[in-house]
């Protein structure tokens, strides 16, 4: 049952079917949200008296939520020529209390009481002594739960088709079940405790989206993508204050926090960031730098990291580079001794080498001379440098008194030249 006027025929007085303002009144209050969310009943005792029975139940008034436990409201004494009106009411406290009407010949019902909402009338005749079951009229008006939403397990759903719906349920919901019109398909979720409220778009691929206004510039700062089944933070930042946590899942206890200054990644089981294509397997990472850039410090990492990514693909730094592989340009692999060269090589061809190169005539190859067009090395002592020279230029300098040069030969004058060495006075 629920507030009730009834018709003369059902009624136990005539005053019952006569609607009062107070009626008014009551309906007028359930519009605005004070009412019964459940139970409260008002019933005649099993061996009717001058008592009413109230079950337990929860209301609100006013926007505040009262439960209300069962107990026993008292009529007062019956006038002894005059009928009246009593009414049963609850307060925003829980509390159950008879507000007793004026006797008259034509009653009236008394005022609501200040935030109280009434859940029943009790017609009082003259010098009644029980109230029985049809002396009492349901007065209750259900309202949502609080005044403001929906009661457990009613789904409240948006859009023409449905396509969004909330509900909150009171039973505990297991990872992965699915609830009809609510969460569909082959799910993938974490299960719910009991009294849960639940948001879910059933549109196939329906994103949700949070938005709040910034300066009068709406930012969406939550989007929940139903596309790719992601959580993007857009329009502002993730903020972890003091020293609150990000889980990943915490299977193994793995966060993200910060002390300010510091972004830490600690897990009771081993975490494997990624950077590029590697995996490092680290039990704390810290990351320090500025906007335009930083560094990554890791602590007792294990693994490589590619070159692709940044690094040297090697645990060490010992023989990275080989040459010719790793690089580009000129270069000396080895110094060699030419054949005939008159040169000999010592040290080539070894890291950190001391490489010599020293002359070698004996490595020379064996020929005729010809001073007319051949040229031999000296030491210019004008610039103190290697200098080549033919041997006829050589022979011409050589020349002088009584002695010519020619095609690199020297030829003494007639009559004078080079004396006999045989010659004796």
């Amino acid at each position: 049952m629920a507030f009730t006027i009834p018709n003369h025929a059902d009624a136990f007085s005539a005053f019952q079917a006569e609607p009062d303002s107070v009626d008014f009144d009551i309906l007028a209050a359930g519009y605005s949200g004070s009412g019964v969310i459940s139970g409260c009943a008002v019933t005649a005792q099993s061996s009717p008296d001058m008592t009413v029975a109230v079950a337990a139940g929860v209301i609100s008034v006013a926007g505040v939520r009262a439960s209300v436990s069962g107990a026993n409201a008292t009529i007062g004494t019956a006038d002894g020529t005059n009928p009246r009106i009593d009414l049963i009411t609850i307060n925003s406290s829980g509390a159950i209390a008879t507000t007793a009407g004026t006797a008259a010949g034509v009653p009236e019902l008394p005022s609501i009481p200040s935030v109280s909402i009434v859940i029943a009338l009790v017609f009082v005749p003259a010098s009644d002594t029980a109230i029985s079951t049809a002396q009492i009229v349901d007065k209750r008006v259900f309202i949502s739960n609080g005044g403001s939403g929906v009661l457990d397990n009613i789904i409240w759903n948006l859009g023409s088709d449905g396509d969004a719906a909330l509900v909150l349920s009171s039973a505990i919901i297991a990872a992965d079940a699915e609830v009809t019109n609510v969460i569909e398909g082959t799910s993938d979720h974490l299960a719910t405790t009991a009294n849960s409220l639940i948001i879910s778009n059933v549109t196939n691929d329906g994103d949700i989206l949070f938005l709040v206004s910034d300066g009068g510039n709406s930012k969406g700062l939550l989007h929940l993508d139903g596309t790719n089944g992601r959580v993007v933070i857009h329009g502002g930042d993730l903020l972890m204050s003091g020293a609150q946590k990000i889980y990943f899942y915490d299977i193994g206890g793995e966060y993200m926090s910060s002390d300010g200054s510091t972004l830490t990644i600690t897990g009771a089981t081993a975490l494997t960031p990624t950077i590029g294509s590697t995996a490092w397997a680290n039990a704390t990472h810290t990351h320090a730098g500025s906007s335009t850039g930083g560094t990554i410090a890791l602590s007792a990492a294990t693994g490589t990291l590619t070159v692709g990514a940044g690094g040297t693909g090697a645990t060490s730094l010992s023989n990275l580079i080989t040459l010719g592989t790793h690089t580009t340009g000129n270069y000396a692999a080895t110094v060699a001794n030419a054949t005939n060269g008159g040169t000999t090589i010592s040290n080539s061809g070894s890291e950190s080498a001391a490489i010599t190169v020293a002359l070698n005539f004996n490595d020379l190859t064996a020929a005729a001379i010809n001073v007319a067009a051949d040229s031999i090395p000296f030491l210019d002592a004008d610039g103190n440098a290697t200098r080549i020279e033919s041997i006829a230029d050589l022979a011409t300098a050589m020349a002088g008194t009584n002695l010519t040069a020619s095609s690199g030969q020297l030829v003494a004058a007639a009559g004078g030249g080079v004396p006999n060495p045989f010659f004796f006075a």
